[in-house]
């Protein structure tokens, strides 16, 4: 029997996985929890056989972190990291953490029972390249650190000084990512960024040694040779403070709705989990857009992950 704990925030992607493990004659659920913080006192106390860890959870604890700590303390559980957001880094982060295998929760129960069972047999599964975000880019480290702070409504002086580059490499590396994504202006790239999960606002930075590597690197050339200031085509956060209060008007249903589209579900499966019709939803939408004021789904992800802020239905 494959004893099995699950680290999820989401009430009902927990109760949808603990009945698709409870389901299985040679699976249970060992426990649980939807903060990562408690996963690790947890596969203390319960001994589970497999840990089924989502990247972020309650209070924005980062389970990648987490399962790191697991495999020092526990090496014979093994871990299953899982997530809804193609962020760029994920996946080498798990790999680094030596987590077992990794999962985005838009597959089949019949993929997550493979992926579980390949597990607890000794195989590693991972997404195959095609799978991994933005694949095709090959973004250098230094680019990505661009990218992240960027998307964090950093503007071209504080990413170089953050970086302790020159604005002229910020340049450089603005005009590198652009040339590869084929977009005209890298705020237009961050949004997108954003709104798709390719890069998780906040999410972690180069250490000393890596900012060394960016200052040291040589900037990879492209046909780019001008770029927008960041100073006058930034996003304007101006609103986000405002944006936060306004979440707090969502009535419960719209707050539940609003919650599964930050864990990256489409209006359908939104609509499906909540088992209301396409039309309740689009009610919905148009009163959260309203209340948000925000003009589409894209948009209001967007300030959802620049702000940091997640509701949670009660």
């Amino acid at each position: 029997m494959i004893r099995i704990l699950i680290v999820e925030d989401m009430t009902l992607l927990q109760e949808t996985l603990a009945n698709i493990v409870n389901g299985q004659e040679d699976m249970e659920v060992a426990g649980v929890t939807a903060s990562a913080d408690e996963a690790l006192a947890l596969c203390r106390k319960t001994a589970p056989d497999l840990a089924l860890i989502d990247v972020v959870t309650e209070h924005k604890a980062n389970g990648i972190t987490v399962a790191a700590e697991i495999r020092r303390e526990m090496p014979n559980i093994k871990i299953v990291i899982m997530t809804a957001l193609p962020e760029i880094s994920f996946i080498d982060e798990a790999r680094k953490a030596e987590v077992h295998s990794f999962v985005y929760k838009d597959s089949s129960s019949q993929h997550l029972l493979y992926v579980i069972r390949s597990t607890m047999a000794g195989r590693g599964i991972y997404p195959g390249p095609g799978e991994e975000a933005f694949a095709k880019s090959r973004f250098s480290k230094a680019e990505i650190s661009v990218i992240r702070l960027v998307c964090q409504g950093k503007k071209r002086n504080e990413i170089s000084q953050t970086l302790s580059i020159s604005e002229g490499r910020v340049k450089e590396l603005i005009s590198g990512i652009l040339g590869k994504t084929g977009f005209d202006s890298i705020t237009k790239f961050s949004l997108y960024a954003v709104a798709n999960g390719f890069v998780v606002p906040g999410g972690s930075l180069p250490t000393e040694q890596g900012i060394q590597d960016i200052r040291e690197g040589g900037p990879q050339k492209t046909d780019i040779t001008e770029t927008k200031d960041l100073a006058q085509d930034n996003v304007d956060l101006s609103s986000l403070h405002e944006f936060n209060q306004n979440i707090e008007k969502l009535s419960k249903a719209e707050a539940a709705v609003f919650t599964l589209y930050l864990e990256g579900f489409s209006a359908p499966e939104v609509a499906e989990r909540l088992f209301v019709s396409m039309n309740t939803i689009k009610t919905h939408n148009k009163n959260i857009y309203q209340k948000l004021n925000v003009s589409s789904l894209k948009e209001l992800m967007v300030y959802s992950q620049m702000a940091k802020k997640v509701v949670r239905g009660g």
